[in-house]
């Protein structure tokens, strides 16, 4: 949750200040008088806003932010989650020169060379709650499993977002093996 503070924070204020200005239209055109009742009623409602709308997306994104964020190799069980296999030829795959070419706004959660398992996760803001990969190299069958989750709930647009992630990543690996 610690990461989720500075929107959290900005959007208190947005609603603070919204329903204060709200209130002072109507003070201006006499249906309310604006007073200092007005602020603290407003303070109060953003509170009361924000512990509602942060809890219940609290409540939603707990396991996947869990799951991101734990030293674990399993591969995620999500409803949600798009997969893709990707062939790789070259015996010398590596996750670690896999994380060196990602892009920089990409955040690696968990990394496993032996395993050769990674966990990364896009950014996320309030127009967009990012996505989180998984990605595990299966030697014996020199494949690389991407299983890539929206953060929110099912919508459309977030499953698209996946399947692209998984195509972005899919096409590093592929950069990656012709750099050998």
């Amino acid at each position: 949750m610690k990461s989720f503070r500075k929107i959290i924070i900005i959007t208190f204020f947005i609603y603070w200040g919204g329903y204060i200005g709200v209130m002072y239209l109507f003070s201006l055109f006499g249906h309310k008088t604006f007073n200092e009742s007005t602020v603290w009623v407003g303070f109060i409602s953003a509170v009361f806003f924000e512990v509602i709308y942060w809890g219940l997306l609290w409540y939603t994104f707990k396991p996947k932010i869990r799951y991101i964020e734990a030293e674990s190799d399993a591969e995620p069980e999500f409803r949600d989650t798009q997969t893709q296999e990707v062939s790789v030829p070259d015996v010398e795959f590596s996750v670690t020169r896999l994380r060196e070419i990602l892009p920089p706004h990409v955040h690696v959660t968990y990394m496993d060379e032996e395993a050769g398992v990674m966990k990364f996760r896009t950014p996320y803001n309030r127009k967009a709650w990012g996505i989180l990969t998984h990605i595990a190299w299966q030697q014996e069958s020199g494949t690389v499993m991407l299983s890539s989750f929206p953060l929110s709930v099912y919508t459309k647009t977030a499953t698209r977002k996946a399947k692209e992630q998984n195509e972005a990543v899919a096409q590093l690996i592929h950069a990656l093996g012709e750099d050998v």
